[in-house]
């Protein structure tokens, strides 16, 4: 082997590295994230306060197939909204004294 063609094969070494870093940096944690909102999406039930992918705040009153229906916070309108559209399900502040 001279030297030109082992730069060759050093930089197609280098390109598979940085594939499989692209994959299991970036594309793989992202799958997972997405697939634990899906989850965290599918649990909700009446009555859970949730926020939307606009900021929205609102009390699920009603679990359709592809929407559900939320009252906000400030006012006493109705929205329905796709699945979605859920952003996440906001949790109760934990208590004083677990918080220090």
């Amino acid at each position: 082997m001279d030297g030109g063609s082992t730069v060759y094969i050093i930089e197609a070494i280098a390109l598979v590295v940085l594939i499989f870093v692209t994959i299991f940096g970036f594309v793989l944690p992202d799958r997972r994230e997405k697939k634990r909102q899906q989850e965290a999406l599918e649990k909700i039930k009446v009555g859970d306060s949730v926020v939307t992918v606009g900021g929205i705040t609102g009390k699920v009153i009603q679990i359709h197939e592809e929407t559900v229906v939320i009252v906000p916070e400030s006012c006493e309108s109705r929205l329905e909204i796709a699945k979605w559209g859920l952003d996440y399900k906001k949790e109760a502040p934990a208590p004083r004294a677990a918080r220090k």
